[in-house]
């Protein structure tokens, strides 16, 4: 056989098995797709709903509710609007007042609308209250207390720190609050 019959005979067979190859990969292809179209039509396996998050109904039930009343410094002249039902906040309505963003509903609109979300409906700040420290006046700071009183011997003054520790004795310097810090 010479040599051009010899590229044509491997370029036969190269082509065959490609063709093949390709064959093969169509059928692979066909095949998972209809499992996964059986799989969303319910046919094999079934799919869990996902859970719709919600605020917990002692936090709904907690959130601050009154009467409104109109007033400058609450909404400046400007109408009030229930962003989830989109009506107007008349006077004398139950509204609830969202604690991080301060924005204000329909008692009954916010309601139905935290049972199935978690933020504000308007700016998505999260509705659960955000617990934040009163003031700085809580703060405290811790000074070391006094040098122990120096004994005789070295052993004596570890004895005398740790006696002093037992007993709890702090130095009048020893704890002071922020209020203290700035007299």
């Amino acid at each position: 056989m010479s040599s051009d019959g010899t590229l044509v005979l491997v370029a036969v067979f190269s082509l065959i098995a490609l063709v093949m190859l390709v064959t093969i990969l169509q059928i692979h292809f066909r095949h998972q797709e209809r499992r996964r179209q059986a799989s969303l039509h319910g046919r094999t396996t079934q799919v869990e709903p996902t859970p719709m998050k919600a605020l917990d109904p002692l936090v709904v039930a907690s959130l601050p509710k009154f009467m409104y009343k109109p007033t400058d410094q609450l909404d400046h002249g400007e109408v009030i609007e229930c962003s989830v039902c989109l009506s107007t906040i008349v006077e004398e309505a139950m509204v609830k007042l969202l604690p991080n963003c301060k924005h204000m509903f329909h008692v009954e609109c916010i309601d139905m609308w935290l049972n199935s979300n978690t933020t504000c409906p308007i700016c998505r700040t999260l509705a659960e209250p955000v617990v934040k420290p009163e003031d700085s006046t809580l703060c405290t700071v811790v000074q070391p207390l006094d040098p122990p009183i120096e004994d005789s011997t070295a052993h004596g003054t570890r004895l005398s720190s740790f006696h002093r520790m037992l007993s709890r004795e702090i130095s009048p310097r020893g704890i002071q609050s922020c209020a203290d810090e700035e007299e």
